[in-house]
């Protein structure tokens, strides 16, 4: 990812390494916070493609795999995640299943 800083506040850009840590992180927690007010037990596989918005933060707009452990299944689901770092705060804003 790259730094802040250089990109101007509000606009969408797409994520250049969506293997990068960072983003598995924010991914894998919006799956789990979805497991967690849904009570489900999907469970995360990988990133397919992302966009980052820097705000007061950074929305993260992720496209991911997953697998559901009750019936095995492979889904694509539409995920965003609001994050304040230096707050240490992180907010699941949706998690949508995707045609």
């Amino acid at each position: 990812m790259k730094d802040e800083a250089e990109t101007p506040c509000g606009g969408w850009e797409r994520i250049k390494d969506i293997k990068d840590s960072k983003v598995d992180v924010i991914a894998k927690f919006a799956v789990s916070q979805f497991n967690k007010q849904n009570n489900t037990k999907l469970k995360f596989q990988t990133v397919v493609s992302g966009d980052l918005q820097y705000v007061q933060g950074i929305n993260f707009r992720l496209v991911l795999h997953v697998s559901d452990e009750d019936d095995g299944g492979r889904r694509t689901y539409e995920a965003e995640v609001y994050e304040q770092d230096w707050l240490d705060s992180r907010v699941l804003e949706y998690f949508k299943p995707v045609d």
